[in-house]
C-alpha cells in the first residue's frame, strides 16, 4: 500500500500537469513551484490532514464564454483542496472500479456516454 506523502506527491505532479487556475488563497501552482515553495506547500497539505478534520475551503468562481453563446460557471479550488481530491481519486477510484459492473459507463476511465449509447442500441 502506498504511503499518504507518497499519493500527495503523485497528486501534486498530476495538479502540476493539468496547469489549473488558481483558487482563492492566490498562487497558482506554477507560481507556487517557480516561486521555490513547493516543497513546503506540499508539507503543508499533508501534516494537517493527519491530525484534524478537514473543511473544504471557498471555490473561486468565474464564467466561461461557450462557443454557442453565454457563459457557464466555473469554480477553482485552492491548490491544496485540488492535491487532496486527487489524492483521494487515485486511491478510491481503482477501489470502486473493481465493484462495478461491466455495463457501467458513468466516471470510468477509457469509457463515455458515446460508448453507453452504443453498447445500448446494441442490447435493443
Amino acid at each position: 500500500m502506498p504511503r499518504p506523502k507518497d499519493v500527495l506527491w503523485e497528486a501534486w505532479q498530476h495538479g502540476q500537469a493539468n496547469q489549473g487556475a488558481p483558487g482563492v488563497e492566490g498562487p497558482s501552482m506554477e507560481a507556487i513551484v517557480v516561486g521555490g515553495h513547493a516543497g513546503e506547500r506540499r508539507s503543508s497539505v499533508h501534516e494537517p490532514r493527519r491530525t484534524e478534520p478537514s473543511r473544504c475551503p471557498p471555490v473561486r468562481r468565474g464564467d466561461i464564454p461557450q462557443p454557442t453563446g453565454g457563459t457557464r460557471p466555473l469554480g477553482s479550488a485552492p491548490v491544496a483542496a485540488r492535491v487532496v481530491q486527487t489524492a483521494m481519486h487515485l486511491v478510491l477510484a481503482p477501489i470502486f472500479a473493481a465493484a462495478f459492473h461491466p455495463c457501467a459507463y458513468g466516471d470510468r476511465p477509457q469509457r463515455e456516454a458515446k460508448m453507453a449509447a452504443l453498447a445500448i442500441q446494441e442490447d435493443l
